[in-house]
């Protein structure tokens, strides 16, 4: 544990800071000693202080132990005065918004003052805020002792494991109700997707222009040479052009201009189709293609209906794995807690 009292110069909370601080010493030599007083009525604990000490023993024994709860009204007096002085300044500061919110707020101050039976015990909690306060203010830095390393590493177990039931067995609940077909599947696709339809084809209108726009440069020239060796296998299947090839003189001539002819119409179809299918003029007509695609009606909602179903199925399952995943022993086997 550090102490860094620099922390209380220029502080305005200075004084209340230092308060918390003889506070947390007097809570813990009250606890201390209420742990001490239960243990004396013990035969052997008693055996044990006259043992070692019986002077000790006899004045602890006719003076204190009889009287206990009349010493222990003294830490009550100071609890009290010290609730009523934060109360009345929380009434100042206007920090709630009601002037009778603090000790509901602090309820745990409040029963800590009471001197009977197991409400004492509750001046834990009376510590742990006030070391809480005094470590958000860098006054003290409790994060590398290890009662506070073993708190946090149990508290995360506990909260991890308590949320994970929760949320699997959410999960299940949703699962067995997307597998029966509930209504929720349709309305996914009826009010989620459908609104967003519009939406939907525009994105992939879009994402098909720069698709295209992105490989058409680097595939061109394979696509060209594909377009001609399609375009010579056809020649050389015609018969038509084996007549013309057959012409004398002029006849090998003619065919080889046919043919490279074919080649170039067919590369400058292609060029073509691929710079007005990038052009933002044919946008709207990607658009309307895409929308008939998606347009719903009949089989095709049943359809949806299935896809989002597994969809959700898939999902979900890949969700429950993860939530089944124990995060805490993850962070234990890399030393997160150390």
């Amino acid at each position: 544990m550090k102490i860094d009292l620099s922390k209380l110069r220029g502080n305005p909370e200075a004084p209340l800071l230092v308060v918390d601080l003889l506070m947390v010493l007097l809570v813990l030599f009250n606890l201390a000693w209420i742990v001490f007083n239960a243990m004396f009525g013990v035969q052997w604990f008693q055996a044990g202080i006259a043992l070692a000490s019986p002077g000790f023993h006899a004045w602890y024994r006719d003076t204190i132990h009889p009287d206990f709860l009349e010493y222990d009204a003294v830490f009550v007096a100071i609890y009290v005065t010290e609730l009523l002085l934060r109360w009345a300044i929380a009434i100042f500061r206007r920090t709630y918004h009601r002037w009778f919110f603090y000790p509901f707020v602090h309820w745990y101050d409040v029963l800590g003052c009471i001197p009977v039976g197991s409400f004492r015990w509750l001046r834990v909690l009376r510590v742990v805020a006030l070391l809480w306060r005094l470590q958000k203010e860098g006054v003290l830095d409790l994060r590398d002792t290890w009662l506070v390393r073993t708190a946090r590493k149990y508290l995360d177990i506990v909260t991890e494991e308590i949320s994970d039931r929760v949320v699997l067995n959410v999960l299940d609940g949703v699962q067995a109700e997307v597998a029966r077909g509930n209504p929720v599947v349709h309305r996914i696709g009826n009010e989620v997707l459908a609104p967003r339809r519009d939406a939907f084809v525009g994105w992939l209108a879009g994402h098909l222009q720069d698709g295209v726009a992105a490989s058409w440069e680097e595939h061109r020239p394979a696509l060209h040479a594909w377009l001609a060796r399609a375009v010579a296998e056809g020649m050389d299947a015609s018969s038509e052009l084996k007549r013309l090839e057959q012409l004398p003189v002029v006849g090998p001539a003619l065919a080889g201009a046919l043919d490279a002819a074919v080649a170039d119409i067919a590369r400058s179809i292609v060029d073509r189709a691929a710079t007005d299918l990038t052009d933002s003029t044919t946008h709207a007509y990607l658009q309307a293609t895409l929308a008939s695609l998606l347009a719903g009606g009949g089989t095709r909602d049943e359809q949806l209906a299935r896809l989002v179903r597994e969809t959700l199925l898939e999902t979900l399952g890949i969700v429950k794995q993860q939530v089944a995943l124990q995060e805490w022993k993850v962070r234990e086997a890399t030393g997160y807690y150390d």
